[in-house]
């Protein structure tokens, strides 16, 4: 069984002829590609050498149909985007013609085409949602419109992040895996150290380790995370930083460290492949992140794999992922004090520490590359009437 996958993720062909895409999203495609005999991927096909970030990948049976990328923000990158999106769908078209089944992934401007040409087919088909499912003000209105047509038009399953009440039976709750369980195998000597030290403590030592993890944008808010630094520091609790991304606000966020005097405190790696974010995890206390809107937040599941306590920001679905507070914890968006008093009261816990980290463990072990593809498979038979299997390695 021949399977198309309809993209927008950049692709790049290393020095020695093989295909690359961004880490954890190789990692997934390859758990599609132990499911079907081939797997073609319809996405952008980017000139130069990959970075560190992108990863080649492992499966001998995912090939590439290469589409011209496009989209931004400016006038003329957007009358380009109108342009490419008729080579988009003949390429879309092409793709169709060629497999048995698709997986779309949504929402971007590639999947406007795409969503268009699988209207016209009876293929078999399953698409995710990447992006917040609840939707919020600042979204843009094609993001709502194919939510939208994924929710009430869409002939075949839809995986969407978290479980949300009152949907249609076709919207199956999911989630976006980053790790094995050999990987969570491999972190448990150096949790249980942690746990270990704690118990000898009366109160946690400082300074303490903060990590913030994503692109550096008004979306993230980072500045709430680096206020909080000031705010501990100030009520008697030294910490440090790490913010590990780039982006458009790194030079305003690193302005703001100068002006509140925490440039010892705060350390900027900028963007950093995947294994070097995993050190970064293991040498973390917490992990804070005070986004405005998060489709699904890796980063404090990964926390989690690593003995990590998640701090986050009350939106979408922190409240699902930290269970209510039993494995980490949530703040009113915004709200730096809060931020404060949270980690000034864990400081003096190390019993509730252990427990949230242990907690967290537990749920993350369900969270694994693994699981995602024995929750896919019994999707995909469910809703398309098959007796689809994993390959054997």
């Amino acid at each position: 069984m021949k399977l198309g996958i309809i993209s927008d993720a950049h692709h790049y062909y290393s020095s020695e002829g093989e295909l690359c895409t961004l880490s954890l999203l190789a990692r997934q495609f390859e758990q599609w590609a132990a499911i079907f005999d081939q797997v073609t991927i319809c996405a952008p096909l980017l000139q130069g050498p990959p970075t560190s970030l992108l990863k080649p990948y492992a499966a001998k049976n995912i090939n590439l149909l290469p589409v011209k990328n496009a989209g931004g923000n400016t006038l003329s990158s957007k009358l380009d985007l109108i342009k490419t999106s008729v080579g988009w769908l003949k390429t879309i078209n092409e793709l169709l013609s060629q497999v048995d089944a698709v997986h779309i992934r949504c929402p971007n401007n590639i999947s406007i085409p795409g969503l268009i040409a699988l209207q016209r087919t009876r293929l078999l088909r399953h698409a995710v949602y990447t992006g917040s499912w609840t939707g919020h003000s600042n979204e843009p209105v094609t993001y709502r419109a194919q939510r939208l047509y994924l929710k009430y038009c869409f002939n075949g399953p839809v995986s969407v992040y978290g479980e949300w009440p009152n949907q249609p039976t076709h919207i199956v709750p999911s989630f976006s895996p980053s790790y094995s369980n050999q990987d969570w195998e491999m972190e448990s000597d150096q949790v249980e150290a942690r746990i270990n030290k704690l118990k000898r403590e009366e109160k946690v030592q400082t300074p303490i380790n903060i990590l913030t993890v994503g692109s550096l944008n008004k979306n993230k808010n980072q500045s709430v995370v680096i206020r909080s630094i000031r705010g501990l520091i100030d009520n008697g609790f030294p910490s440090n930083l790490t913010v590990i991304g780039d982006g458009v606000e790194r030079e305003n966020l690193e302005r703001m460290v100068n002006s509140l005097g925490i440039y010892k405190n705060v350390n900027f790696v900028g963007k950093v492949s995947h294994d070097v974010v995993r050190d970064y995890y293991r040498k973390a206390d917490f992990v804070i992140q005070a986004p405005y809107s998060e489709g699904y937040g890796k980063v404090p599941i990964e926390a989690m794999f690593h003995g990590v306590i998640p701090i986050l920001s009350d939106v979408d679905m922190s409240k699902q992922i930290v269970g209510d507070g039993i494995r980490g914890k949530c703040f009113p968006q915004g709200d730096i004090d809060s931020i404060v008093q949270i980690i000034s009261c864990l400081l003096n816990d190390p019993l509730h520490l252990i427990e949230m980290i242990v907690n967290g463990r537990i749920y993350s072990k369900n969270l694994t590359l693994e699981s995602w593809q024995t929750d896919l498979i019994s999707t995909l038979n469910l809703f398309w009437k098959t007796n689809i299997n994993a390959k054997p390695n």
